[in-house]
């Protein structure tokens, strides 16, 4: 990409973000604000509480190797760490950047 490629996509998102403002203010409003009002009037909520007794909870799993060694295997991509990679740079223009 050139100077002129990053400046023009600058351009065009200053641009753009000016445009919204201008449009976000009284009097216009976005379908999309619309469509999301209007879902939340017809929505409805309701309050339940749950109980659940822990101290009673006492289940009976005893797998065996077998079984734990199948799991893993067949899971396997789940337990994974992926290789984390960084990379950096440092460009040096071998033209001037703004000519005086």
């Amino acid at each position: 990409m050139t100077e002129t490629d990053i400046a023009r996509v600058l351009a065009d998102d200053v641009r753009a973000q000016k445009l919204q403002t201008l449009l976000g203010g009284p009097g216009y409003v976005l379908p999309a604000d619309v469509k999301l009002q209007l879902t939340r009037t017809d929505t409805s909520w309701t309050l339940s509480t749950a109980a659940v007794d822990y101290a009673s909870f006492a289940p009976d799993i005893k797998p065996s190797d077998a079984e734990l060694t199948k799991f893993f295997e067949e899971n396997g991509v789940r337990y994974e760490i992926r290789r984390a990679w960084s990379t950096s740079y440092v460009g040096f223009p071998l033209s001037p950047m703004w000519a005086p």
